[in-house]
C-alpha cells in the first residue's frame, strides 16, 4: 500500500467517524426538541384549561330568613308555599340557562317517584 492510499484510508475513516458523531448529535438534539415541543403543548393546554375555569360562573344559593316575618302566621304560610331561593353568581362567567338538580334523600316522604327535582331558572342575580 502506498503512502497516498494510506492517507486516503485514514482520511476516509476520520470522515466516517466525524459523520457518525454528527448523526448522533443531530439525533440527540431532535429528541430534545421533541420533548420541548411536548412540554410546550402540555403547558399551553394547562393554561387554556386554567383560563376556562376562571371564566366559569360560581352560583351560590341564598335562602331568605323566614323568621324575619313579623307575624308567625305569615312565616308559617311562607313555609307552606315553599322556600324562596335566590341564586347569586359570584364567578366571572355568565350563567345562562342554568338547571339545578336537588337529590331527594333516602328517608324522604316525597310522593314523586323521581329522585330529582328540576328547577330551571330564568334569571340569576350578578353579585
Amino acid at each position: 500500500m502506498t503512502d497516498a492510499e494510506l492517507i486516503q484510508v485514514i482520511l476516509t475513516s476520520a470522515l466516517v467517524i466525524i459523520t457518525s458523531l454528527y448523526v448522533w448529535r443531530t439525533f440527540v438534539i431532535s429528541r430534545s426538541a421533541a420533548r420541548q415541543a411536548d412540554a410546550s403543548s402540555h403547558m399551553a393546554k394547562e393554561t387554556r384549561e386554567q383560563k376556562f375555569s376562571e371564566c366559569l360562573p360560581l352560583l351560590v344559593p341564598e335562602i331568605p330568613n323566614i323568621a324575619d316575618a313579623t307575624d308567625p302566621e305569615d312565616a308559617y304560610s311562607r313555609l307552606q308555599n315553599g322556600v324562596d331561593v335566590i341564586w347569586r353568581n359570584h364567578g366571572k362567567g355568565v350563567a345562562v340557562n342554568a338547571e339545578f338538580y336537588f337529590r331527594r334523600s333516602e328517608n324522604s316522604d316525597m310522593i314523586s317517584d323521581s329522585p330529582y327535582c328540576i328547577l330551571t331558572t330564568i334569571g340569576i342575580e350578578k353579585h
